[in-house]
């Protein structure tokens, strides 16, 4: 996993020290960040947000692949397969057998 950029680190430090209430929205990528790495990462980052009111989990998706296709550039994800309805419901689990709200 890779360290956060300085920009993410003081917003979040701004939601702690003013209590903003916040979702976060995590894009599941098949073998990239639904890993058992990524989802204890995400666990620790959501349990450190005390306003957190859930992880919304957006499963990737190809709908916009075909905006690529029009301005003839090379899609970056071409070989990607979006979750199955299976591994969105078992990375939820993961998240929310650890008591973390998935919305």
């Amino acid at each position: 996993a890779q360290s956060p950029p300085e920009s993410a680190i003081a917003f979040l430090e701004y939601v702690r020290q003013h209590n903003v209430q916040l979702f976060l929205r995590f894009v599941m990528l098949p073998g990239v960040t639904d890993t058992e790495e990524e989802a204890e990462n995400l666990i620790q980052l959501a349990r450190s947000i005390s306003s957190l009111q859930a992880v919304e989990l957006l499963p990737y998706h190809t709908m916009g692949k075909h905006k690529w296709d029009q301005l003839r550039i090379p899609y970056p994800l071409q070989d990607m397969k979006p979750p199955t309805s299976f591994e969105v419901e078992n990375f939820k689990t993961k998240l929310t057998s650890r008591g973390i709200p998935v919305i």
